[in-house]
C-alpha cells in the first residue's frame, strides 16, 4: 500500500534549513535544542541518546520509509580512485572488495554500533526495486550467519553485491557458490543496497551509506551509459534536503577536475550540509600545500564549507597487501599530521581537522544533531501515514459471501435505491438531485429560445424610424427585443411580400394561412439546436452522478470485474433511453411545427392589445407627419421626411395596403 512522499516543502521554506543551526562553532544563535546537546557530548546520556536516534532511522529504513520520511543520511560521494574506500575502511575497520571489477557498483550502508560485546558483523540485502516478489516493497534479508572475523567481510560484500546486481537469482546462490566461481552481472550498477551491520567497543555510533564513484569515462567494453546511470544513482541521494554529503576530495588532483565537487554543489550551493574530506595528502608536490591548507581553514570562499573541510591519511597499497590492522592504520593516520609538515605545523584550532578519529566524531555529532532537529517532523509524517493507512485499510471490502447472488442483488438495490433519489431530488442522497442539477441548464434553454424569437417591425427596411415602445400589457421582467440575435427580424415590407406572394383566390382584405404557418415554421425549426443542446447537458450530468454512484456501491468489487460489468450495463441501458428520448423529443418538434392552439382566451387577448399597440404607433407616426407639414422643417429633416415618404409609397398593383386599415396591417405582422 503506498503513501504520498514527503516533499521538500515540508521542511521549510529553505531546503537546507534543517542544517542551518549545525555550525562549526556552535554560535550563541543555535536553538536550545542544539544548545543541550552540545552539553557533555562524550557522556554516557548522550552517547545513549544518539544510539537510540539512529535504531530508530534504522527501524524506519528497514521498513521502506527512508525516502517517505526524508530520513536524515549521510552519503559518501567521490569521482573513481580518489581514495573513497580506503575512507570507508578507516571509518569502518572492515576492508571492501578491491579485485578488479568488484568496486563499488551498489550503495553500501554501515551501520556502526558501540557494543561492550565482542566485534561482529552481519550483512544484509535491502531490495527497493527491481527484484521480482518485492517490486513496490522494501524488504530486508540477511545475507548469511554473523560473523566474528574482520578477514570475512571483504568476501562476504562481494557476494551480496553479486546477489544485488542479479536480482532474478535467488541470493543463497552467491552465498554458498565456490569462490572461484564467476557470474556475468545481470546490470552495471543497481540501487538496491548492501548493508554491513558492525558493533565492536572500538566503534563509534555512525551511520553511513558508501556510493558508487564518479566515472568520467569508461572502457571499450562497458557501457557508455554508466557514466549517467552512476550519476543519477548519487544525485538520488544528494538530492533530499535531509542528506549530509560527505565529499571526498582527492589532493593528487585539482580540485575543478574532480566531478564529485560540482555535483555537490549543484544540489547544496550554499555548503549548509557537505562535509568535505582531503584524502592522499601525501601526494600533495612539495611546495603546493598552501591551496588545501586553506581548504583546512575554510578560507578559500568559493569553497567554503558550513562544516569545514577534513583531511584524512590512509594506508598505501602496498601497506594494505602487507596486512596492515585498522589499528595500525589508525595510527600512521594520526602520526603523519603530527610528524608531517605543514600538517604538523597548522594551528591548534584547525588540528581538530586532521585525522580520521575527528572525522568520525564530528559526522557522529553531527548526524546526531540532524537526527534530533528532525524527530517532530518524522513523529508528524507518521502519525498522518498512520492515519493514511487506516483509512486504506477501511476501505477495503469484508471477506467475500457465503451467498454471492444474494450480496450482489443487494448492492444492485442499493443503487437502484440511490438513481431513485437523485433523479427525484430526495434531500436524504446528501446532494442536489437531477432536477436541481438541470435549473441552470433549463434557465439557459429559456435564455436560448428567447435568442430565437421572431421580432416584426412596423415600418419598412429602409425606414429611418425607431422602433415602437415596449408594450405596457407585458407582464413584469418580460423582455421586448427590438433586434433578433438569430437573425429573424421581419419588417412591414417582408411581410407584405410574403403575404402578395402566398394570394391565391383570397377575397380583398384576407391572406392565406400559409403565410402564418410559414413564419411559425421558420421559427420552430430553429428549436431544434436548443432543445439537443439542453437534453445533452442533461445527459452529461446524468452520466457523472451514474458513474459517481457505481464507484459507490461497486468500486470495492473492481478486481472481480463486477464494477465493470455494471458499468457496461447502466451505460447501455442509459444509451437506450437515449436514443427513445430523442426520437420523442423529436416527435414534438414535429408537432409543434403545425400552428394550433387551444388557448383561444389569451391568443386573442393578445392578438386585441398588440393591433391596437401597433395601430397607435402607425397614428403617431402620421400625426407627427401632419405637425411637420403644418410647421416649415428644417432641410436636414426635410430630406429625412422625404426618404421615409418615397420608402413608404406603394406601387399601384399595391393598392390593397392604401385601402387597408391600420388595424388589419397590425393583423398582417402579429400572425
Amino acid at each position: 500500500m503506498s503513501s504520498p512522499s514527503v516533499v521538500s516543502s515540508d521542511l521549510g521554506e529553505d531546503d537546507n534549513s534543517l542544517f542551518a543551526f549545525v555550525d562549526v562553532d556552535a554560535n550563541a544563535a543555535s536553538s536550545a535544542q542544539a544548545t543541550l546537546m552540545d552539553q557533555d557530548i562524550n557522556s554516557n546520556e548522550h552517547a545513549r541518546q544518539r544510539r537510540e536516534l539512529l535504531d530508530l532511522i534504522i527501524r524506519l529504513q528497514a521498513i521502506g520509509l527512508g525516502t517517505e520520511l526524508a530520513l536524515p543520511q549521510i552519503a559518501c560521494i567521490g569521482s573513481q580512485s580518489v581514495g573513497k574506500s580506503s575512507l570507508i575502511e578507516s571509518i569502518s575497520g572492515v576492508a571492501l572488495p578491491r579485485a578488479s571489477g568488484t568496486c563499488t557498483r551498489c550503495p553500501i550502508e554501515c551501520r556502526l554500533k558501540r557494543s561492550e560485546q565482542a566485534w561482529e558483523a552481519t550483512v544484509y540485502l535491502r531490495f527497493e526495486n527491481g527484484k521480482s516478489g518485492y517490486v513496490g516493497k522494501t524488504t530486508e534479508i540477511q545475507f548469511g550467519s554473523q560473523m566474528t572475523e574482520r578477514m570475512e567481510v571483504q568476501e562476504r560484500i562481494r557476494r551480496a553485491q553479486l546477489a544485488i546486481l542479479n536480482p532474478t537469482i535467488e541470493p543463497l546462490t552467491f552465498l554458498n557458490a565456490e569462490e572461484s566461481r564467476s557470474y556475468p552481472s545481470s546490470r552495471s550498477f543497481s540501487q538496491n543496497c548492501v548493508i554491513v551491520a558492525l558493533s565492536g567497543n572500538e566503534l563509534s555510533d555512525l551511520n553511513f551509506v558508501d556510493l558508487p564513484g564518479l566515472i568520467a569515462n569508461v572502457a571499450d567494453d562497458r557501457n557508455v551509459g554508466d557514466i549517467e546511470l552512476v550519476k543519477e544513482l548519487v544525485t538520488s541521494y544528494i538530492s533530499r534536503p535531509s542528506c549530509l554529503i560527505l565529499l571526498t576530495i582527492s589532493c593528487e588532483n585539482d580540485f575543478e577536475n574532480q566531478g564529485a565537487g560540482r555535483l555537490a554543489r549543484e544540489y547544496d550551493p550554499q555548503g549548509l550540509r557537505t562535509i568535505g574530506v582531503l584524502t592522499k595528502p601525501d601526494r600533495i608536490e612539495r611546495g603546493s600545500e598552501q591551496p588545501w591548507i586553506s581548504m583546512i581553514r575554510n578560507e578559500t570562499e568559493t569553497l567554503r564549507l558550513r562544516h569545514g573541510w577534513f583531511s584524512v591519511k590512509q594506508p598505501s597499497a602496498r601497506q594494505l597487501e602487507g596486512g596492515m590492522s585498522w589499528s595500525e592504520a589508525r595510527e600512521l593516520d594520526e602520526k603523519y599530521f603530527q610528524d608531517t609538515a605543514p600538517w604538523s605545523t597548522i594551528e591548534e584550532e584547525w588540528r581538530k581537522r586532521l585525522g580520521c578519529s575527528n572525522l568520525i566524531s564530528h559526522l557522529g555529532e553531527t548526524l546526531g544533531k540532524v537526527i534530533l532537529s528532525r524527530l517532530p517532523h518524522i513523529c508528524d509524517e507518521v502519525d498522518r501515514l498512520i492515519a493514511l493507512n487506516a483509512s486504506q485499510l477501511e476501505s477495503i471490502p469484508p471477506p467475500p459471501s457465503l451467498d454471492p447472488l444474494a450480496e450482489v442483488l443487494q448492492l444492485v438495490n442499493s443503487f437502484t435505491r440511490d438513481i431513485t433519489h437523485h433523479v427525484q431530488g430526495d434531500p436524504r442522497s446528501g446532494r442536489p438531485g437531477l432536477v436541481q442539477s438541470l435549473v441552470i441548464s433549463a434557465k439557459a434553454f429559456q435564455e436560448d429560445l428567447r435568442k430565437i424569437t421572431p421580432v416584426f417591425q412596423p415600418t419598412n427596411r429602409g425606414d429611418d424610424a425607431e422602433a415602437p415602445d415596449t408594450p405596457n400589457f407585458l407582464p413584469p421582467g418580460e423582455r421586448w427585443p427590438s433586434r433578433s440575435e438569430k437573425g429573424l427580424t421581419y419588417w412591414l415590407d417582408d411581410i407584405v411580400e410574403l403575404a402578395e406572394g402566398a394570394r391565391t383566390r383570397e377575397l380583398p382584405g384576407e391572406f392565406p394561412f400559409a403565410v402564418t404557418e410559414e413564419l411559425v415554421t421558420r421559427t420552430m425549426e430553429l428549436w431544434r439546436q436548443p432543445v439537443k443542446e439542453v437534453f445533452g447537458r442533461a445527459e452529461r450530468i446524468f452520466v457523472q452522478r451514474l458513474t459517481a454512484l457505481v464507484e459507490t456501491h461497486f468500486g470495492q468489487h473492481a478486481h472481480g470485474g463486477l464494477r465493470a460489468a455494471i458499468q457496461k450495463i447502466v451505460l447501455e441501458k442509459l444509451d437506450e433511453c437515449k436514443t427513445a428520448t430523442a426520437q420523442e423529443l423529436n416527435f414534438l418538434l414535429d408537432m409543434e411545427s403545425f400552428p394550433f392552439t387551444l388557448n383561444s382566451h389569451y391568443y386573442l387577448d393578445y392578438k386585441e392589445k398588440f393591433l391596437k399597440h401597433y395601430a397607435t404607433f402607425r397614428n403617431n407616426r402620421s400625426a407627427l407627419g401632419r405637425s411637420l407639414r403644418a410647421r416649415p422643417p428644417s432641410n436636414q429633416l426635410t430630406e429625412r421626411i422625404s426618404r421615409s415618404s418615397r420608402s413608404c409609397a406603394r406601387k399601384p398593383q399595391a393598392g390593397w395596403l392604401r385601402e387597408t386599415e391600420p388595424w388589419r396591417l397590425g393583423q398582417t405582422f402579429t400572425c
